[in-house]
């Protein structure tokens, strides 16, 4: 789909401006070219998301203050105001061009800069999100998965998305590294504990089932091909991180 943003996931997304840093903060962002052509696509993008939605925002931004009066405001200080003007004024035209977009507030948009919490940068999150994406050569979303060949005599690469789509993933991500380690114990001893096979082989390896394990069910139960892959991916990615 041709979209002004990227959705990250179900619950967020980023206007994937990757200069804004640059062009709306640096020394050189007195370039006013540059500095106002950044908020006015940052603008548009977001606008778009809210048009997606059919939600027209009630717009919140946080005013630019300094705490010696006798301090001119700078451009950078005024981020958060003239990216709300923008939105607005996006918004404004959004309501004239679409069929049934909303004509009162349906919902707020807060718009604040990094200063209003400036610790967050630099605390290391121990999500398991965070340490698959510290951890693991992940291209995006995507992870290089090695499966057993059809044969069974090799593994194979295969390409798997670590997204909304993958229930285990939707549970774990948001959870702290060591959380989601048990949860993928507790999943792998509720699996075994209903499946007469994974107890044989329990019984052959005589402790805990491998991830190797785990895919060569994949080939034996075809039934649960699909909630076996999952949890033999998870359990890798996870023994990594």
């Amino acid at each position: 789909m041709n979209l002004e943003y990227f959705a990250i996931d179900s619950q967020g997304f980023t206007t994937d401006h990757e200069r804004a840093l640059e062009e709306l903060f640096s020394e050189n962002a007195l370039d006013s070219h540059k500095y106002n052509a950044c908020l006015n696509t940052m603008a548009t993008r977001i606008s778009t998301v809210f048009a997606s939605m059919r939600e027209f925002p009630r717009v919140h931004y946080r005013v630019a203050k300094t705490i010696d009066a006798s301090v001119t405001t700078t451009l950078r200080d005024l981020v958060p105001t003239k990216l709300a003007a923008a939105v607005w004024n996006c918004l404004s035209k959004l309501k004239t061009s679409i069929p049934d977009y909303p004509q009162t507030e349906t919902c707020e948009l807060l718009i604040v800069d990094r200063s209003v919490d400036q610790i967050a940068p630099i605390i290391h999150e121990w999500t398991y999100d965070a340490m698959c994406h510290d951890l693991l050569c992940m291209d995006g979303n995507k992870y290089v998965h090695e499966v057993p060949s059809k044969n069974g005599s090799s593994t194979e690469k295969k390409d798997v998305l670590l997204e909304d789509h993958d229930p285990i993933w939707v549970e774990l991500r948001h959870a702290h590294i060591a959380d989601a380690s048990e949860r993928l114990h507790d999943k792998m001893s509720n699996f075994v504990s209903k499946n007469k096979a994974a107890q044989l082989q329990q019984a052959r390896t005589g402790g805990e089932i491998s991830n190797r394990d785990l895919q060569k069910m994949v080939q034996a139960l075809p039934q649960y091909s699909d909630q076996i892959e999952k949890l033999s991916l998870h359990v890798e990615v996870n023994s990594i991180a």
